[in-house]
């Protein structure tokens, strides 16, 4: 109950850099952590590993090929506002985009998988909301598929949500869809209009 809150701190401080090098020097000792009986900690810890020592590989690797997408969109919301983008992920699929949504906690994949499927996905759809800003696995998706210059698409989800701090760097200069404000068949529209 206390480990998993603390690795999430942690987590959040690899976006320091002086944070993240000293986080660095001092990998093993989180990575002793890491063991089948401490489950709820894995995740954490693995994205924490995965930030330190794979991220800056991968963005090295996917800068140089082309892409040959698997997916259309990457729909990246948080468990808060997870009915409207369950709404929009069903009609979506219904008229024929090829959606990726992570859905299935029965079977959660590991954070390379996670990451593998943001290379293969054309577009990256920020559901925008306070919770999505607030949840630190939201911000290293965001900010990996920002650094990527992979194109994102924001949508609010949440009545006078106005991004700000990180979220606001990272969607700055795009125009949001208000799913909040307008019809949701036009917010819709739009969106499909956006991904075509």
């Amino acid at each position: 109950q206390v480990q998993q809150p603390a690795l999430e701190i942690i987590l959040a401080l690899t976006f320091n850099k002086e944070a993240n090098q000293e986080i660095k020097n001092n990998l093993n000792q989180i990575k002793s952590c890491l063991s089948p009986s401490h489950q709820g900690i894995s995740r954490p810890i693995q994205t924490i590993i995965w930030k330190l020592e794979k991220e800056e590989q991968l963005m090295e690797k996917t800068k140089s090929h082309h892409k040959n997408y698997k997916y259309d969109v990457l729909l990246s919301f948080s468990n808060e506002d997870k009915d409207l983008s369950l709404r929009i992920y069903n009609l979506l699929i219904k008229d024929n985009f090829r959606v990726w949504i992570d859905q299935d906690e029965t079977f959660p994949i590991t954070i390379n998988e996670k990451y593998q499927i943001i290379d293969e996905s054309e577009y990256f759809i920020i559901c925008l909301s306070d919770s999505y800003k607030q949840n630190i696995y939201c911000r290293c998706e965001s900010t990996y598929v920002y650094e990527q210059h992979y194109q994102i698409i924001p949508l609010i989800v949440k009545s006078n949500y106005r991004p700000d701090g990180w979220l606001y760097r990272i969607i700055s200069g795009k125009i949001s869809i208000d799913f909040t404000k307008i019809d949701f068949e036009l917010a819709l529209m739009k969106l499909k209009n956006e991904i075509e």
